[in-house]
């Protein structure tokens, strides 16, 4: 009878622990995201697009005609190639570099700044999240 019982509740257990979660798509708007990560050493670039759910495979949602504009210790630079949601700027940081970010997109201006950590290299995320409507 012990055996009959705790073959009831062990099966009871395993069967009780599942729950199925489902992530609907559409279910908070996009906003725009900035996101750079500025390493001595390394080429300048940003990535500028929307937000996407975390299991959406396409990772480029780029927001058209963005005006992405950089300055490199008071000098301005514009992008030289986009990738997807990547705007690469042809230069090189170096440490302590100051970086000054601001683009202008749907009527809105995001703008952000940071230095070029020095040796050893600890990365300084620079992001900013949109959560106006």
């Amino acid at each position: 009878m012990k055996r009959y019982i705790l073959f009831l509740v062990v099966l009871f257990v395993f069967c009780s622990c599942e729950k199925v979660l489902d992530f609907d798509e559409g279910m908070s708007p996009r906003h725009m995201v900035l996101n750079a990560v500025p390493s001595a050493g390394k080429e300048l670039f940003v990535n500028f697009g929307y937000s996407h759910l975390f299991l959406d495979t396409n990772v480029a949602y780029p927001v058209e005609d963005a005006d992405v504009e950089i300055s490199l210790n008071g000098e301005t630079l514009h992008p030289t190639r986009m990738v997807g949601c990547n705007y690469f700027f042809g230069r090189t940081l170096n440490e302590d570099d100051q970086l000054d970010v601001r683009i202008n997109a749907l009527g809105k201006t995001i703008s952000a700044s940071t230095y070029v950590p020095r040796y050893p290299q600890m990365t300084t995320p620079l992001c900013i999240v949109d959560t106006s409507d």
